[in-house]
């Protein structure tokens, strides 16, 4: 008995923690640089509370408390709510009770006497509260009803007599799993507003013959999940699920767990197919993977979209998903589900232009679904949620790719939700039906006021008094609405092609980008007529070809240096570098940038103090006799094309006034 009781008083500390790299357990050089594979990332900045901007070790006794967040503050919802919910049997106090010890028999093996002196014991890092103090015994770590998520987690042993040690890892946001922590050591984030979505905890040795550890995690808007074991994921891994508190327990192995099991973790898979113009059903494919094809111009005819189900194929989580597709010359079909095809089928021949997709069941209560549409002429689309549409309609763009993402409820949007849908406003329909006549005209439903129509008229007016000819096109890019005069008369290019011609390589020829980048941008910004003349001897017409059909403007335009074309074609060529800009390409922002100080810009001279623009002007007083501007105007968060013509011989500031005044037609729309 007494060599028991002594066994009984030696303890021994074991300490772990979690960091963003998937792999093996962390070290770290003498100077304290972390290798890959570590469990633990702290950020630039420090925790609270800690002035230098480090955070100070941790000490690890059992009466240690750094005046963090208290553990039991916040409103605990426990048991009342979500995923595998039940009472959490936690006394006054947060503390889950510990189970008595079955009795020791003087006769029993040293692993039993040793099992019944172990004790796990846990801290979380909260988010705006830093290190909060230890907890044991299926206490609470971290808050809940505070919208405040863990960001990191310690989890150390105290006993003698097994081998083994405590190993856990954190799935971080935007880093996915980290690698394995053990014995107090820190898994997660700190310093970096990154919160842990889930956990994972285990045992090793003759530890993991002893004990079962079981864990669970609670999520925001769901509530306490049910009690994972011995590794399994706690929470919503990849999800963007907040997890705000935990609860650890040791129990005697083959022992009763502490409460449900069900649902331990909030993961969820998807398998989606998609079947393309003249190849027909392309292998399946997995959530956020691009359903369909891009950059090939093949239209999407169908497709299908599959939940798996919960991370426990044993247990799923009731419900489905349901979509329906807007179909050339159909428009919508009828919602179907879980792997019934929507669209109008292989060999069909019709276009997707829209889909709307939404959960049923349970699923919708625990997860929202994110969509987004590629088109063509636009590239992706912005984010659509929960049955909105995505896309367009009768508009006649062709859907030609879809992507589908699963979100914890309440989480936070893949991306970017602005322009998921464009209903009826076809931009390029909008610039071919502004009339072509020698006087100033509306289209898209604008009517001009007497005031705005009177200073275009003396701008005009102010150009042709000198002797030139002027035509100029504009239009607003969210209505379609627009102003227009003698868009049809052909102008020599001078340098204004040249915004063209860089961007389309730029989309079409991505690999010039890094390889050509100081000639494309001197191309653009100082208007380099050498550098030019190189691009074209390096790639020829074939792109800016492509980039008219595109367009939908004369191919001829490509097959010189510098062409003649009219105001209407210049913006037409404008709207595709438009759809280009705002494509989300990996170099699209980069090339975009260089034509924010464009040498000799009217259009920027004007207004450049007042908006964000993107343009090329072209200019020649030889016997040829161009003033030309053209690009994006970025007003108010109302973009709109402008196009501007004429042959006044280089003198560039003939046209200050209709600048203006073509900005104050604008301002009207607004």
């Amino acid at each position: 008995m007494g060599a028991r009781l002594c066994r009984l008083f030696i303890g021994f500390v074991l300490c772990f923690s979690l960091v963003p790299l998937a792999g093996t357990a962390a070290w770290a050089d003498e100077d304290g640089a972390t290798r890959a594979g570590q469990a633990f990332e702290e950020g630039l900045e420090g925790d609270v509370g800690i002035e230098d901007g480090t955070e100070a070790p941790a000490p690890h006794t059992p009466e240690d408390r750094d005046g963090g967040l208290a553990p039991d503050e916040g409103g605990d919802t426990s048991g009342q709510g979500g995923f595998g919910q039940e009472p959490s049997g936690e006394a006054a106090g947060g503390a889950f009770p510990e189970q008595p010890e079955a009795p020791v028999d003087d006769d029993a093996a040293d692993l039993a006497l040793a099992a019944a002196t172990y004790t796990i014991e846990y801290r979380a890092h909260v988010a705006m509260a830093g290190w909060q103090g230890w907890v044991k015994g299926g206490e609470r770590a971290g808050t809940t009803g505070r919208s405040r998520s863990i960001e990191a987690l310690e989890i150390r042993l105290k006993g003698t007599g097994l081998t083994g040690s405590v190993e856990y890892r954190a799935h971080v946001q935007n880093r996915g799993w980290m690698g394995w922590a053990k014995d107090g050591a820190v898994a997660g984030t700190t310093g970096r507003a990154r919160q842990v979505e889930a956990v994972q905890v285990r045992l090793t040795g003759e530890l993991a013959g002893a004990y079962d550890v079981y864990y669970r995690a609670h999520l925001s808007n769901i509530g306490w999940m049910g009690w994972a074991a011995n590794g399994e994921a706690a929470g919503a891994p990849g999800l963007a699920g907040r997890l705000e508190a935990v609860q650890v327990r040791l129990v005697e192995k083959g022992g009763k767990a502490p409460g449900a099991t069900a649902n331990p973790s909030a993961t969820v898979s998807l398998e989606a197919q998609a079947c393309v113009d003249t190849k027909g059903w392309l292998k399946k494919v997995g959530a956020d993977a691009v359903i369909g094809t891009t950059g090939q111009s093949l239209l999407l005819e169908s497709f299908w979209l599959r939940v798996a189900g919960s991370s426990r194929p044993d247990k799923e989580i009731p419900g489905s998903i349901e979509y329906r597709a807007h179909v050339q010359d159909t428009g919508w079909q009828n919602w179907v589900a879980s792997g019934a095809p929507a669209g109008a089928g292989e060999g069909s021949g019709l276009r997707i232009e829209a889909v709307q997709i939404r959960l049923t069941g349970d699923l919708a209560q625990y997860f929202d679904v994110y969509y987004r549409a590629h088109l063509s002429n636009i590239g992706w689309m912005g984010w659509a949620k929960n049955g909105a549409s995505a896309g367009t309609s009768r508009v006649g763009y062709r859907a030609e790719a879809l992507r589908v993402v699963l979100v914890a409820k309440g989480g936070p949007a893949p991306g970017s939700t602005s322009g998921a849908y464009r209903e009826s406003v076809s931009i390029l329909s909008a610039l071919n039906s502004a009339k072509g006549s020698k006087s100033i005209t509306t289209f898209g439903g604008f009517s001009l006021s007497r005031t705005g129509l009177g200073r275009l008229q003396g701008a005009v007016d102010s150009v042709r008094s000198r002797g030139y000819s002027v035509g100029f096109i504009m239009v607003d890019l969210t209505t379609g609405k627009g102003i227009a005069y003698n868009v049809d008369q052909s102008f020599y290019s001078a340098s204004t092609i040249k915004g063209p011609y860089v961007a389309c390589l730029g989309a079409l020829k991505p690999a010039s980008v890094p390889a050509w980048r100081s000639t494309m941008e001197a191309t653009i910004r100082q208007s380099s007529n050498e550098g030019y003349s190189s691009l074209r001897r390096a790639f020829g017409a074939a792109p800016m070809r492509t980039w008219c059909s595109e367009a939908g403007v004369s191919t001829a335009i490509a097959n010189s240096d510098y062409t003649y074309l009219s105001a209407r074609d210049l913006s037409k060529l404008w709207l595709r570098n438009y759809t280009y800009f705002t494509s989300g390409a990996s170099n699209s922002a980069q090339v975009q940038s260089w034509y924010t100080s464009s040498l000799n810009s009217v259009i920027r001279h004007n207004l450049g103090s007042r908006y964000y623009m993107n343009t090329k002007p072209g200019w020649i007083g030889s016997n040829l006799c161009a003033a030309n501007d053209a690009g994006i105007v970025w007003a108010q968060g109302r973009p709109y094309i402008v196009a501007i013509m004429s042959n006044s011989p280089g003198n560039m500031r003939v046209l200050d006034q209709l600048v203006l005044a073509i900005d104050g037609a604008h301002n009207e729309m607004l």
